[in-house]
C-alpha cells in the first residue's frame, strides 16, 4: 500500500491565518439552544466536557489538532482508536484529537437508527467516554470553546438563523476548527489544525477559511492517518503507527508461540518530503463475527467496569491490592487493581455481590465468551455457536437489569438485534 503527500499537514508554512475578523465578540442575547443529550453516556461525555480541569499543561511546545467528524467515528473508529495509541507511543510532539459537540449530538440521534449504525454509535460513544476521562489524547468541545458571539457552541447568535439539512451542523464543526485554529496568545508556540471528514463539503467548506483537511477511505490505517499528518516531519517514525486495517487482522496475525506479539508484517518504510512507500504481509479478510465479537469485548468491558465503579464498595481494590497476605480463597479480582480489571474481574465481582436472575454457570460462561481470541481459552467470534452468542448477550442484558444500568441493558437490546442480522448474511470460515 501506498501512501504520497507532498507536504505534511501540520507543517509551518501551512498554519492557519483566520481569514474573517473579530475572533473576540461581544456576548449577545441568545436565541435558542441544540437539542438535549438523550444517552445517558453521551450526557456524562458532555460533564466530563464541561468540567472546569486543564486537559494540557500550558508548557507544551506546540499543539497539534485533529478534529474529527461523525462519520470518522462510526466507520472509520477502528483505525482512529489504533492512532490514539500509537501517539501515545511513537510520536513526540502534542497531539490532541478534538470531537466537536454537535458531533456528541449528531452521536445521540445516531443511536435511534437501523442497527447497524446504532451499534457503531454506542461503541463509539463508549470509547470516547473512556478517553475524554483520560484528558490526554482525545477531548470534546467544551460549550466554551467556540467563536461564536453568544460564547458557547450550542447557543444561536442573535439574528442567526438555523439552516436546513447538514449545513447548520457543518457551520459549528467549522466553527470548532477556527476556535482551535485561532492565533495562540503572545509567547505560545503555534498550534496547528486539520478536519478528519469524509464529507466533501464539509471539507471544502473549512479548506475555504485555510484550514486543512484529510478524508478516510477504504483499508485506512493508523498509519495512512500518520502519513497524511506527518509524511517529511522529522522525528516522526512512520513505520512505527500500525498497519493493519482491523482490530481482527492485528490480533490473529502473530508471530508462533506468542499470544501477545507484534504483528506479523514486513514494514518497508523510505520517508522523504514528497512520499512514502509501504510493504506490507498480504491480509485476508476478516468474517464478520470475529469483527463483532471483538467490538462486543472493548464495548461491554468498558460498560461493565462503568457497573462496578457505580456500585462497587471499599472491598474493590480502586487504587492499589491491600498489602499483605491475601487468602488462596480469596476471589481473583481482590488480586488486581481496579484499573487493571478485565471483564472476568468486574463479572465475578458483580456475581459475588449479588444480583437478580444472576446464575454462576451463566456468568461463568460470559466470562470465556469475554475473552480474546488471541488469549488462553478464548475463540474467534466465528468459533462461537449461534447458541453461544445467545447465551452470553443474554448474560449480558440480566447483569444490565440486575443492576439497572440503562446504558448496558440498551447497548443489549441493539446488539440482539444487529448480531441477528450478521448470522443472517451468507458467510463462510476465513481460516484466520
Amino acid at each position: 500500500m501506498s501512501f504520497t503527500t507532498t507536504q505534511p499537514y501540520f507543517s509551518e508554512s501551512r498554519q492557519y491565518t483566520p481569514t474573517i475578523s473579530g475572533l473576540d465578540f461581544r456576548p449577545e442575547p441568545y436565541l435558542a439552544e441544540v437539542d438535549i443529550l438523550q444517552d445517558a453516556t453521551l450526557r456524562q461525555i458532555d460533564e466530563v466536557i464541561n468540567q472546569d480541569v486543564e486537559m494540557q499543561p500550558l508548557n507544551v511546545r506546540e499543539i497539534f489538532y485533529l478534529v474529527v467528524d461523525t462519520n470518522v467515528l462510526l466507520h472509520y473508529l477502528d483505525a482512529l482508536q489504533q492512532f490514539v495509541i500509537d501517539i501515545e507511543h511513537h510520536l513526540r510532539m502534542t497531539l490532541q484529537i478534538v470531537v466537536p459537540g454537535i458531533v456528541v449530538s449528531e452521536l445521540d440521534r445516531q443511536k435511534t437508527r437501523n442497527d447497524k449504525v446504532a451499534w457503531a454509535a454506542r461503541v463509539a460513544s463508549t470509547w470516547l467516554l473512556e478517553k475524554v476521562k483520560e484528558r490526554r489524547f482525545v477531548k470534546g468541545q467544551a460549550h466554551e470553546e467556540t467563536c461564536k458571539a453568544s460564547r458557547k457552541w450550542n447557543v444561536r447568535d442573535a439574528g442567526e438563523i438555523k439552516k436546513g439539512g447538514s449545513e447548520w451542523n457543518d457551520d459549528l464543526i467549522l466553527d470548532c476548527c477556527q476556535y482551535f485554529a485561532r492565533p495562540p496568545p503572545h509567547g505560545w508556540e503555534p498550534r496547528y489544525v486539520a478536519l478528519c471528514s469524509g464529507d466533501k463539503n464539509l471539507c471544502l467548506k473549512v479548506e475555504s477559511v485555510g484550514i486543512r483537511t484529510l478524508s478516510p477511505s477504504n483499508g485506512w490505517t493508523s498509519r495512512a492517518i500518520a502519513t497524511a499528518l506527518f509524511a517529511g516531519a522529522p522525528n516522526v517514525d512512520l513505520g512505527a503507527f500500525d498497519g493493519q486495517v482491523s482490530k481482527v487482522q492485528r490480533r490473529t496475525l502473530r508471530f508462533p508461540g506468542t499470544s501477545a506479539g507484534r504483528p506479523l508484517a514486513r514494514v518497508n518504510a523510505s520517508v522523504g518530503a514528497d512520499a512514502m512507500d509501504i510493504d506490507e504481509e498480504p491480509i485476508g479478510p476478516s468474517h464478520p463475527l470475529d469483527m463483532l465479537h471483538l467490538e462486543l469485548i472493548d464495548h461491554f468491558s468498558q460498560l461493565l467496569l462503568q457497573v462496578v465503579d457505580r456500585v462497587g464498595g471499599p472491598e474493590v481494590p480502586w487504587h492499589e491490592v491491600p498489602t499483605g497476605r491475601i487468602s488462596q480463597h480469596a476471589p481473583g479480582w481482590t488480586r488486581v487493581k481496579f484499573s487493571e480489571w478485565r471483564p472476568r474481574e468486574s463479572i465475578e465481582y458483580l456475581g459475588r455481590k449479588g444480583g437478580e436472575g444472576l446464575s454462576r454457570g451463566n456468568l461463568d460462561r460470559l466470562v470465556h465468551f469475554l475473552e480474546y481470541p488471541d488469549k488462553r481459552g478464548g475463540r474467534k467470534g466465528q468459533d462461537w455457536t449461534r447458541s453461544d452468542w445467545e447465551s452470553g448477550v443474554s448474560t449480558l442484558g440480566a447483569i444490565g437489569r440486575s443492576w439497572e444500568d440503562d446504558g448496558l441493558a440498551e447497548s443489549v437490546e441493539v446488539l440482539k438485534r444487529y448480531a441477528g442480522a450478521t448470522f443472517l448474511q451468507r458467510m463462510r470460515p476465513t481460516g484466520m
